[in-house]
Formats: structure tokens, C-alpha cells, sequence
């Protein structure tokens, strides 16, 4: 089941949300780099993130697998 969820900051920024539940995780490898994903590698992406202002030179908001 996926849910998408949309929160407007007090500063008037929109955050989207996206939570997945997977009831058979052994059933999809392409969810293992969830798992293996070291707290200084999920350091290192989001300061990419935030250097490319979380946008794509097209103007749309850049996906977390994107970088």
C-alpha cells in the first residue's frame, strides 16, 4: 500500500510525504538499498539535496533515488 501525504510548513513551504508498507519484502530486491543504507550515506544525499535546492534543473522537485 502507498500513501502520499501533503503538509504546507508554516513558512509556506508544500512537503510531500510518501510512505510505502510492504507486507513481502522479500519479494522485491529493488527495496533492498533501503536496508543497506549507512546513516553517513543518507547524510551524504540529502547534502546533495539541499545543494541542488531539492530541484532539477527543469524545475521539478528531485526524487531521493535520483541522487
Amino acid at each position: 500500500m502507498y500513501l502520499r501525504i501533503h503538509a504546507k510548513g508554516s513558512d509556506g513551504e508544500v512537503w510531500s510525504i510518501d510512505i510505502w508498507f510492504v507486507d513481502e519484502p522479500d519479494r522485491q530486491p529493488d527495496l533492498l538499498h533501503l536496508e543497506t543504507l549507512a546513516p553517513s550515506t543518507q547524510s551524504k544525499i540529502l547534502a546533495i539535496k539541499r545543494a541542488q535546492h531539492w530541484v532539477l534543473p527543469d524545475g521539478s522537485r528531485m526524487p531521493s533515488v535520483e541522487v
